[in-house]
């Protein structure tokens, strides 16, 4: 397994799962473009004093990014 690769943004960070979802929030297959959304503890629990900034972010216990990626096989992501 390769640590980096080359146009990479990386893996995932331990304690941190990322997902790749369309705008259903349905899980897309490798390789597939979708938004990248986060859980875990060293994700930050608000928008300091914008709590319609939060809500709008968090849904269902996950931060959407809004950020467009996609994952390899390997598991690391790329934003597109």
């Amino acid at each position: 397994d390769a640590e980096r690769k080359v146009a990479s943004v990386g893996r995932a960070l331990p304690f941190v799962e990322i997902r790749v979802v369309d705008d259903q929030d349905r899980d897309v297959a490798v390789g597939e473009v979708g938004e990248a959304i986060y859980r875990g503890p060293a994700i930050m629990k608000e928008y300091y004093n914008n709590p319609e900034a939060t809500a709008q972010a968090f849904r269902n216990g996950w931060f959407h990014s809004g950020d467009a990626v996609r994952q390899d096989e390997e598991g690391f992501f790329y934003v597109v």
